[in-house]
């Protein structure tokens, strides 16, 4: 069970284009074909990939001890028997890295751009604006790059300390999702008005609403397990302490400050509808 969290990380971030409905022409409709059809795609040449690299990994314990520091560099060696090859082949990877963090900062940036808009951010005002020449919440943009880069930085000084940062990202996706799926379940649960949506599973939403609910309470329940028997602090998953740490900060910042200006989204619509 605690195996789960490797597989489905591989399954969540689809949602980031999301963040971009702002500035996606009839997002309504493109914005989940986009996301189904990622999923699609991405999952069954992923598996292709699993499959095939799973062959080809030989003795574990080897690979894991390699010299290069990156096993996945030694299985590509193994398998090609070629330098030039698993140079290659790094270099792809890479290249995809590179690509994901592009479209990482982008969606992060409006995540903290949309929020901040609503006054739910220190320096909203700041974080918030728009720049008139590029059309893009540049500052937003800017702020989201430098904490990327600076966490990556943590790295060079401790690598526990960086694993235990990465290692809410998982968390953090999947209490979203519970959040925003279990809100939209109530509503249905309650008989309450949902606003009309274009993309819908018809009768089957609510069963598919009440499983989803319950497969990723107990992902979330199993992500914060050390994945090894044998615990000290460089195997230990931080991750229940970075985000009990993240909620405390963000509920006391909210109970201090943000509760007297933050209205909220659906607020700010309203208004607009008004």
């Amino acid at each position: 069970m605690a195996g789960l969290v490797g597989p489905i990380y591989a399954l969540i971030g689809p949602d980031s284009a999301v963040h971009m409905a702002e500035e996606i022409r009839d997002a309504s409709r493109v914005l989940p074909m986009g996301m189904v059809w990622t999923l699609i795609l991405n999952g069954s040449t992923g598996l292709i990939m699993i499959i095939t690299f799973a062959f080809c990994v030989g003795d574990i314990d080897k690979v894991l001890e390699s010299e290069t520091g990156f096993p996945f560099i030694q299985v590509f060696l193994n398998a090609t028997g070629s330098v030039r090859a698993t140079t290659g082949m790094t270099v792809l990877i890479m290249i995809m890295q590179f690509c994901a963090a592009i479209s990482n900062v982008a969606t992060t940036s409006r995540q903290i751009y949309s929020f901040a808009r609503d006054k739910g951010l220190p320096f909203s005002d700041f974080l918030a604006q728009v720049n008139p020449t590029f059309t893009v919440p540049l500052n937003a943009l800017c702020v989201s790059l430098v904490i990327i880069s600076l966490l990556s930085l943590i790295n060079i000084g401790s690598s526990v300390a960086f694993n235990a940062i990465m290692s809410l990202g998982t968390a953090a996706l999947l209490s979203s999702y519970i959040i925003s799926i279990t809100c939209v379940r109530l509503r249905r649960w309650r008989n309450q008005p949902l606003p009309p949506a274009r993309w819908s599973m018809g009768k089957f939403t609510p069963i598919c609403d009440t499983i989803s609910i319950m497969v990723l309470l107990v992902i979330l329940i199993f992500s914060f397990f050390p994945l090894t028997k044998n615990v000290d602090p460089s195997t230990m998953n931080w991750s229940v302490v970075i985000f009990g740490g993240v909620v405390m900060v963000s509920l006391g910042y909210y109970v201090i400050y943000a509760r007297k200006v933050y209205k909220g989204p659906v607020t700010r619509v309203r208004m607009m509808q008004q």
